[in-house]
């Protein structure tokens, strides 16, 4: 996959707007599914005051899992300060594969 291709995919498959609404679902049933572990996190931080952006997608060649696949990453601020990275991998075929929260922001 090419630069252009991968744009094309990004619009064809709404990658930003699937980002931006798999972090909210992964909030609302973390929230659900456990709430004290949820609590503990975000320590006090109202997940309704966070705002979400897309900050970068790659196409990415995992060799330990011996797969492909398109990876956005999403900047999480709270007052204006990066807090979290959310990561939203998805398959060729625009599917969601995983999603995972990280504490460590990026550069």
């Amino acid at each position: 996959m090419n630069t252009e291709e991968l744009k094309q995919f990004i619009k064809t498959h709404r990658v930003i707007e699937q980002t931006i609404d798999g972090f909210w679902n992964y909030i609302n049933n973390w929230k659900t599914d456990n709430p004290d572990s949820f609590l503990n996190a975000f320590n006090g931080i109202d997940p309704t005051s966070l705002e979400v952006s897309v900050k970068k997608i790659s196409l990415t060649i995992n060799f330990l899992f011996e797969d492909e696949y398109v990876q956005s990453y999403a900047s999480i601020h709270h007052n204006s300060t990066e807090v979290a990275v959310y990561h939203y991998l998805i398959s060729f075929n625009g599917e969601c594969i995983d999603d995972v929260l990280s504490w460590e922001v990026l550069d």
